[in-house]
């Protein structure tokens, strides 16, 4: 079984990350307990190897999108608008994610604590 994790630091440590396992589900048994004690649910993914896949799609569509919520941000800093006032206009519309909400409010409070180091992506990038 293979189950890497979809999630960064603060959801690990709440226990709200999302496992991605891939593999024999049948052999599964004593995974599901530790899958279940540190994340809020699992996603079966089929045959070995599917779930490390999906990881780097969702990577891949993190890091898009990172680099997307930066190049805005500093793009409504540079016309006068605060991340409160881009967000308020994300919020309520098709493009208001959670992860971008977060991110916009470590923005502000000047965090830029690493949530996922910039060589992990880089590895995830060039695959």
């Amino acid at each position: 079984i293979d189950a890497p994790v979809s999630g960064t630091k603060a959801p690990a440590e709440n226990a709200q990350i999302l496992v991605l396992a891939s593999g024999d589900q049948s052999r599964a048994q004593a995974a599901e307990a530790v899958f279940a004690a540190i994340s809020k649910g699992t996603k079966w993914l089929g045959e070995a190897g599917k779930s490390t896949r999906m990881k780097l799609v969702i990577n891949s569509w993190l890091i898009g999108m990172m680099q997307s919520l930066a190049e805005s941000t500093r793009l409504a800093e540079q016309f006068g608008f605060s991340t409160d006032d881009l967000w308020q206009v994300l919020e309520g519309g098709p493009l208001a994610a959670p992860y971008a909400k977060m991110k916009l409010g470590m923005i502000a409070s000047d965090d830029f604590t690493p949530q996922m180091h910039l060589v992990w992506a880089l590895k995830d990038a060039r695959l």
